[in-house]
């Protein structure tokens, strides 16, 4: 036999968006689900999880990836019975052998846990595993039925994620006088993913001095003086394919030169930046420096150096900033 009922799905998922940012995103699925009872027991109730989930890696052990739970109503499959009694004794447990309240899954990580909140009126709502002594949810004289109540899952992180799937399989087996009355089951599959923690810029500042030299290396519109090399420290923690943009108050954009700060020489003389290959960066935002894999720290070379705007240079300080982003490909 089957029973049909309406059941609501709630889902919550962090994911990972690649880039700077962790987005948090929710997903509300309200859908009518045919729960499939055996003549006997146990009744089995149906749960969907999420489909996907993207894991950051930077989310420490404990950290809840994912909740996901099913409300019911009275169900009264035909057949299943149970011991008939003012009260009995309930146990409810998940697959596998616990930490504390947490089951295991199938992915490198990542654990489950589960309860019943809407069973709270009879002391059944903690975390699984759960025993106690209640009210029996079978004494109508029908054969047996479950009572209104919810259940509520949620994928919890144990530590470094590896990518892989869970699901569909039993998560919940319910017990009254030792007997299996009452399953849940995971009827999908939910792909995991992780995502690269983020690369950085290991310093916020990287200061460059260039050595000074004399205004008259810089007689013409476009020469250069003073090539100074230096590194952008980065990091990744784990390989990553990564590329570089940069971006300021650019005077030249083809020859990226950023805008010299001091009015008194500032229509005369900029600082050019230079890739490893004394190339100019690029300075648009759709163009950047592919660095391709990184793993670790990784130091990328660099020059730096004055580039003369008029031809006719005048001494004085010279200062200008750049900025680099890191872009994920």
């Amino acid at each position: 036999m089957k029973s049909q009922f309406i059941a609501k799905w709630h889902v919550s998922v962090f994911h990972n968006k690649i880039g700077k940012r962790i987005v948090i995103a929710g997903l509300l699925l309200i859908a009518k689900s045919g729960a499939a009872w055996a003549g006997d027991c146990p009744i089995t109730a149906n749960i969907i999880g999420p489909a996907t989930l993207n894991v950051p890696q930077s989310a420490p052990p404990g950290t809840v990836l994912a909740t996901f739970s099913l409300d019911w109503s009275a169900l009264q499959p035909n057949g299943c019975k149970w011991p008939q009694a003012a009260s009995a004794n309930y146990a409810f447990y998940g697959e596998g052998s616990p930490d504390g309240n947490l089951y295991p899954t199938n992915i490198p990580g990542i654990a489950y846990r589960g309860k019943l909140p809407g069973w709270q009126r009879f002391g059944l709502d903690k975390y699984w595993p759960e025993t106690g002594l209640a009210v029996s949810e079978g004494s109508d004289g029908r054969g047996g039925y479950i009572k209104p109540g919810s259940a509520t899952i949620e994928l919890v992180k144990t530590g470094p994620v590896q990518s892989g799937s869970f699901g569909p399989g039993t998560i919940m087996r319910g017990y009254v006088q030792g007997i299996n009355f009452f399953n849940i089951f995971l009827s999908n599959t939910i792909n995991v993913t992780y995502a690269n923690p983020a690369c950085s810029v290991l310093s916020s500042t990287v200061p460059v001095n260039l050595e000074t030299v004399n205004s008259l290396k810089l007689n013409e519109t476009g020469k250069t003086a003073g090539d100074t090399l230096f590194t952008l420290p980065l990091n990744c923690p784990s390989p990553t394919r990564i590329s570089l943009t940069f971006s300021g108050d650019v005077v030249d954009s083809g020859n990226a030169v950023f805008r010299n700060s001091n009015p008194a020489n500032t229509a005369n003389v900029g600082v050019q930046l230079l890739d490893k290959n004394n190339i100019p960066v690029p300075t648009s935002p759709a163009s950047s420096i592919s660095l391709g894999e990184v793993s670790g720290n990784y130091n990328y070379p660099m020059t730096a150096r004055y580039y003369s705007l008029t031809g006719n240079v005048p001494a004085g300080a010279v200062s200008s900033v750049a900025y680099v982003t890191i872009q994920y490909n």
